[in-house]
């Protein structure tokens, strides 16, 4: 296991299945804390309350009923923060596609389920920088 420059690895997602397969992926990756949030409000809450030594690397989903992923997206814009940000959905709306592309902050808009080969890169890649 690799040393993390991050201070946390952030998984956003209601489907807690899927966030504990990726979180374990991960986890043989970097040796870093994978927190799982299952509401934006709370992922939110946590980033705006908590003060990180280093960036932080976010996996969130991109469900988008009553607009709640675009809401999250504005109020992480104005955090201000250089986070490695993916989106990572199972949304077939190619709105959401859109609208994630309006947020310069995200790194990639990725299909779920993500390939182990994908997520490898992504960590190399952060880990890189």
């Amino acid at each position: 296991m690799k040393n993390s420059i991050f201070s946390n690895v952030i998984i956003i997602d209601r489907d807690f299945i899927g966030a504990m397969i990726v979180k374990k992926l991960i986890q043989k990756k970097i040796n870093s804390d994978v927190l799982h949030f299952k509401q934006y409000e709370l992922a939110y809450e946590y980033l705006q309350k908590k003060h990180f030594q280093n960036k932080l690397l976010i996996f969130s989903d991109m469900y988008n009923m009553d607009n709640d992923a675009t809401d999250f997206l504005m109020k992480y814009e104005a955090l201000n923060r250089s986070d490695s940000f993916y989106i990572l959905t199972a949304s077939i709306d190619p709105n959401d596609k859109l609208i994630a592309a309006q947020f310069n902050f995200i790194s990639e808009f990725i299909p779920k389920p993500i390939a182990w080969d994908k997520l490898k890169a992504i960590l190399d890649a952060a880990l890189l920088t």
